[in-house]
């Protein structure tokens, strides 16, 4: 016998937390026994009245009998129920047969290897442990009657606590890939989808999708929190993960960043509507470094041309398919005017006017009208010395100095010149 079992076998020769067990252990206490129903609700909804859906439940719940019971199940469910200290557990024998239900060992460890797990953390903590091979998983009951069943077993006297089991039978939680909610659709179509619940469905099953989305809103990756895999973490899935529709022939995932639908009215997904603006408002026509853009049907057109639009980022080849004109259901910026000083030749009262080929130092009109009669008003300029006219070219003659400011003009918003270094001025380009 090794020593590690010499020492399990000193320690547990009578039953741990029975008075007269090893006496130089301190007597463990036992949980404070409360209704399992309600003890499966978070501390804001319990005294309300309120139940869970019991739909939503796996339909199991462990039962922990009290220390002295030394109650024993096998390995696999059944309903073979006994104690190792012939205490009377006819009542719960009687609760199985009639909820129908069956019973085993919960943890599914040989007694031996509990004792001696039993004894290790007695040692360490100088404290009497439960008896873990008297903690029961009781299953097979329906929806309707769990939390009937439930309360019955809590009653018996023999009995420290019930605690039903939370997560779902078919669920698996969390950013995990045995969850089966998609993480590009929602659980439900609104921002709160397990009001209520005391155990949310939280999370996808593309963990890293999953994860990435929980560093955008941590609520989503919570399972405190009662939103659950809203529709803003399914479009944010689309918007930010990777693997997408694209191109719809030889798709690379089920992401969709252009949250596109055909033949929804404002052609996105009406799932998404609400909270499209939120996740997608990048300008297709201009270069980001997000992935699609915030017209559904011209962004899903463009990714499927060049995919990379969709799965990298909307770089400037997506933005200049955009302005090619070649997309008609991409609708293109209307252009600003007056982007640019207007050169053309001005006729006014006083004579020709304007930036055009060369400027002369001599009074010009302070408004000016072009000769097709649309009314511009020639924007560049200059003050005379003493302020009191603006100076343009008029037809007569030639001025150097204000030929200068216009080729700095020039230089420095056409030709990415930096202020003061044009090497045009001053003459050096006129031959004489």
């Amino acid at each position: 016998m090794t020593s590690a079992l010499m020492a399990s076998t000193s320690l547990l020769s009578e039953p741990v937390g029975v008075p007269g067990s090893a006496s130089r252990l301190a007597a463990r206490t036992p949980l404070t026994k409360h209704d399992p129903v309600e003890a499966l609700l978070a501390d804001e909804f319990r005294a309300q009245g309120l139940t869970p859906d019991p739909t939503t439940l796996p339909g199991t719940f462990v039962v922990k009998f009290k220390d002295e019971v030394r109650a024993r199940s096998s390995m696999q469910f059944g309903q073979t129920l006994y104690s190792t200290t012939d205490r009377d557990l006819s009542g719960a024998a009687r609760l199985l047969m009639r909820y129908g239900a069956e019973t085993r060992q919960w943890i599914r460890k040989p007694e031996s290897e509990l004792s001696m797990l039993e004894a290790r953390a007695a040692e360490l903590s100088g404290r009497a442990q439960p008896d873990l091979c008297g903690m029961l998983l009781v299953s097979g009951i329906s929806p309707e009657e769990l939390f009937e069943a439930a309360r019955d077993f809590a009653a018996l006297e023999i009995v420290e606590f019930v605690s039903i089991d939370r997560h779902m039978a078919n669920l698996q939680q969390g950013c995990d890939p045995a969850n089966e909610q998609a993480c590009e659709r929602p659980l439900c179509e609104t921002f709160d989808c397990n009001p209520g619940q005391p155990d949310p469905i939280w999370g996808c099953a593309d963990a890293a999708c999953c994860t990435q989305v929980g560093v955008i809103d941590p609520t989503c990756g919570d399972e405190n929190d009662q939103g659950g895999w809203d529709t803003y973490c399914a479009a944010l899935a689309n918007v930010l993960c990777a693997g997408t529709v694209y191109p719809p022939d030889n798709p690379a995932g089920p992401y969709d960043p252009c949250l596109f639908d055909p033949f929804a009215p404002d052609e996105v997904l009406a799932v998404f509507s609400d909270v499209y603006s939120l996740v997608q408002d990048a300008n297709c026509a201009a270069p980001h470094a997000g992935r699609g853009c915030n017209q559904p049907r011209c962004c899903a057109s463009v990714c499927s041309l060049d995919p990379t639009c969709c799965e990298e980022q909307w770089d400037a080849t997506c933005a200049d398919l955009v302005l090619s004109g070649q997309f008609l259901s991409c609708t293109l910026p209307e252009t600003t005017p007056d982007l640019t000083p207007d050169l053309s030749l001005q006729e006014t009262a006083d004579g020709l006017q304007g930036y055009q080929y060369y400027l002369q130092s001599g009074p010009r009109a302070r408004r000016m009208v072009d000769s097709s009669g649309t009314g511009t008003t020639w924007r560049g300029a200059i003050a005379s010395p003493d302020g009191e006219d603006l100076r343009g070219f008029s037809g007569h003659g030639f001025a150097l100095n204000e030929m200068d400011s216009f080729l700095n003009t020039m230089w420095e918003n056409y030709q990415g010149g930096e202020p003061g270094a044009n090497p045009f001025v001053g003459g050096g380009t006129v031959k004489v």
